[in-house]
Formats: C-alpha cells, sequence, structure tokens
C-alpha cells in the first residue's frame, strides 16, 4: 500500500460466522491489484474470520475517510491461500510480524 496511514489500510471487513451472526472486524489491507481486481488481506490461517470465510466465502470490506466525507464498501468475494501458495508472500514479512500469521509460533 502506498499510504501506510491512510484509510485505507486498515478498513472494516464484515462476514458471517458458519452460524449465521454477523462480525465486523478491522483488517489490514497489505496490497490492491487495480488491473485484476485483487485484494490482499492476511490472517491466521486458525482465526475466526478464516473459519467464517469457509463457510460463507464472501464479505463487505469498508473504507471510511471521515475528512473527505467519503464512505466506499466493497463486496468480495474470497480465495485463500495456504501451504505452499503463501510461502514466498511469507518470505517477505518481517520475522517479527510472522507471529501475527501463526497461532503456534515456533519454539527457539
Amino acid at each position: 500500500m502506498r499510504d501506510q496511514r491512510g484509510p485505507t489500510l486498515h478498513p472494516t471487513l464484515a462476514t458471517v460466522t458458519p452460524g449465521g451472526k454477523p462480525q465486523v472486524r478491522t483488517a489490514v489491507l497489505r496490497a490492491v491489484d487495480k488491473l485484476i481486481g485483487n485484494m490482499d488481506i492476511r490472517t491466521d490461517l486458525h482465526s475466526a474470520m478464516v473459519m467464517a470465510l469457509r463457510d460463507t466465502p464472501s464479505a463487505v470490506l469498508q473504507v471510511c475517510e471521515a475528512a473527505a466525507l467519503l464512505q466506499l464498501r466493497l463486496e468480495a468475494g474470497f480465495t485463500m491461500l495456504t501451504g505452499p501458495d503463501v510461502t514466498a508472500i511469507l518470505a517477505g514479512v518481517p520475522e517479527p510480524s510472522r507471529l501475527f500469521y501463526d497461532s503456534t509460533p515456533a519454539e527457539s
């Protein structure tokens, strides 16, 4: 993301739990590919967000910029990448940040 302090960095992501209840959380938008319409949002594979998206692989992403009186809502489908598909991506993540994506940190 170009603006590491802008409102698009931390959008709100709304999903539906496997039990049918709405859930809203703040996500970190890591990258956007406007050409193909992809957004990169990362989380731990064992998180509640992943459980919800496995059951219902769609969500609403909302960005709000109060100063500009702007609200943007995007309906999105999700594809989860795991294992070998994310090896190269995680290789570029600084070691301390990797703890955010692994519910079982490696032992030292």
